[in-house]
């Protein structure tokens, strides 16, 4: 604390070596913040209320995002300036110095000059408090300092996750000025005048509602969940998970840093093509030679294909045979396979759509035949690799499935390819749920069998327990069922049905987008969460964690689309 004081006290003194420069800055600072005082009382002033918080109450939430950025940016500025210091080399003098790396980076700066946004959020305090029509108790004053305290050890944090991608990145990320810079400016308003989709991620992914929102909620009477109330505490749970999983990876990376030699021998032996690539990244200029002539060999070959054959199809007139009329029996069938095999038509006529939604098709046999030839090998490697956890062999693996199962979501943009032609599934006289199930068991069966071959070819060769590749099977068939109900769900939450090109839908969609990463993420959390609680779960008990997991978001998803989403398809 006594050198913390003396930083402070250097930093101090040499702001005031030009005090009319300082206090300049200062009111400059105070009169900026003001214009975005002003625009706030001229908007209220229009329309009154703004999602029925009154402008005392919009205060209110103005002045504790403020008076919280104004701490953090007083207190936590060296982490926001520190890409700076890595590009200077300042940060080589800090790492020899006798002291800690944290503390120097946060010692380094004091931006005195942030008083000014400090001292206008108590100003705004003092008119908010009694114009809010809060009924002030202790509890509730109580809740208004931990929502200022909180919030500025939410921002503080954000800016140390920023000056941690420095590392990674050499200069900062702007996209996290969103969260910081951002943050402050949205946080003028309730958060939830932003809409749900950004009120969520305000709330689970970067928790600023937490301090803000939640609380205010208590605070003007809205809501008397105690929940509320902690909401601020649980802001910084987030901000020690986000640190947990920071020094997990930074663990795991150096530990493959540390034996990369002895683990690329390995994937030498099992996987050519990757060592390859590897050794490009490293600059051996053979393996460069042998990457360059290979993809030149590549490309000639296409270009040789499309030379021969690109005349005749440009050229083609799309005649056909003229063919004999002759009276047959129509055979029968059942109205679920009749809608099947019309969405199962409309997928193979098109080849757009197959290359963008269905390369998992391809993908799944080949990765099985590989490794039917070199799982052998590729199992050994990664059980020396992660020789400290034993059960991560068949969890990775269940995770690579789940990921090249992702490549498949055919059913996302399902229901927008309908276009203006929608009104003919319609009128079928079918219920839509039919239609809509018909959708679903198009991507159902066009992944699930390549799942259960690539599955199977994996349990054969990988070492495990026969539990644990029962366990490796069914939850990659339970992933193909989890993600082919969000796919359709999506779909139908976020139709396009205006595009004049297949393309949009398929390529330009939003839902096929966020189904994209919304399987990836799922997939990845499959095998990155066993690293955080491998070594007090075996890997069989995870598996079947994960198996009831997806069992359960299956059997809601179901339940939506069979009810509300088939009301939204009849709606559309």
């Amino acid at each position: 604390m006594r050198l913390y004081k003396k930083y402070l006290s250097i930093i101090v003194k040499s702001a005031m070596e030009y005090k009319a420069s300082f206090f300049m800055t200062l009111l400059g600072q105070l009169l900026l913040s003001g214009t975005a005082v002003l625009a706030v009382y001229f908007l209220m002033a229009r329309f009154r209320a703004v999602d029925g918080f009154t402008f005392g109450e919009v205060m209110l939430c103005f002045g504790t995002v403020y008076f919280s950025f104004g701490l953090a940016e007083l207190f936590v500025r060296g982490f926001d300036t520190f890409p700076t210091m890595i590009l200077s080399g300042e940060f080589d003098r800090i790492m020899v110095r006798p002291r800690g790396l944290v503390f120097q980076v946060l010692a380094s700066r004091f931006d005195i000059s942030r008083l000014g946004r400090l001292i206008q959020a108590v100003l705004i305090f003092c008119y908010a408090v009694p114009a809010s029509g809060v009924h002030w108790t202790a509890a509730r004053a109580a809740l208004l300092a931990l929502m200022s305290v909180c919030g500025a050890l939410v921002f503080g944090g954000l800016f140390v996750i920023y000056a941690a991608l420095t590392f990674f990145t050499i200069d900062g990320l702007e996209f996290m000025n969103v969260f910081t810079d951002g943050g402050r400016e949205f946080g003028s308003y309730p958060f939830s005048v932003y809409g749900d989709t950004v009120l969520k991620v305000l709330t689970y992914v970067v928790p600023l509602a937490l301090f803000q929102y939640y609380p205010l909620l208590y605070l003007t009477g809205r809501s008397d969940s105690v929940l509320y109330y902690l909401a601020p505490l649980l802001s910084l749970l987030f901000l020690a998970a986000y640190y947990f999983v920071y020094y997990k990876a930074q663990a795991l990376i150096t530990l493959l840093v540390e034996n990369a030699a002895v683990y690329g021998m390995k994937i030498r032996g099992s996987a050519y093509l990757l060592y390859l690539f590897g050794s490009v990244g490293a600059g051996d200029w053979l393996a460069m030679g042998i990457v360059t002539v290979t993809q030149a060999a590549l490309l000639a070959l296409t270009l040789w294909g499309i030379a021969r054959s690109f005349l005749k199809i440009a050229t083609a007139t799309g005649s056909v045979k003229k063919v004999r009329f002759e009276h047959r029996a129509v055979r029968a069938q059942s109205v679920q396979r009749a809608l099947f095999g019309k969405e199962l038509r409309r997928f193979t006529a098109s080849p757009n759509y197959m290359l963008n939604c269905g390369l998992g098709i391809l993908m799944l046999p080949v990765a099985g035949i590989v490794l039917l030839i070199k799982g052998g090998a590729l199992g050994r490697m990664l059980a020396d690799v992660f020789s400290g956890n034993v059960g991560v062999v068949p969890v990775l693996m269940c995770a690579a499935v789940c990921l090249l199962a992702s490549m498949n979501d055919m059913a996302a943009p399902a229901v927008s390819l309908e276009g203006r032609n929608l009104w003919l599934v319609q009128s079928l006289p079918v219920v839509p749920w039919q239609a809509l199930r018909a959708k679903l068991d198009v991507q159902l069966v066009l992944t699930g069998v390549p799942v259960l071959f690539c599955a199977l070819c994996m349990v054969i060769v990988l070492p495990g327990s026969a539990l644990e590749k029962a366990l490796l099977v069914i939850v990659a068939l339970l992933y193909t069922l989890l993600s082919a109900l969000a796919a359709l769900a999506l779909g139908l939450k976020m139709p396009n049905l205006t595009w004049t090109n297949e393309t949009t839908p398929i390529k330009q969609s939003g839902c096929v987008m966020l189904s994209l990463f919304a399987n990836w993420f799922y997939a990845l959390a499959l095998g990155g969460l066993y690293f955080l609680c491998g070594n007090a779960l075996s890997a069989a008990v995870y598996l079947a964690i994960f198996a009831v997991v997806t069992a359960a978001g299956s059997a809601l998803l179901l339940h939506w689309v069979k009810q509300r989403g088939a009301r939204i398809f009849a709606a559309l």
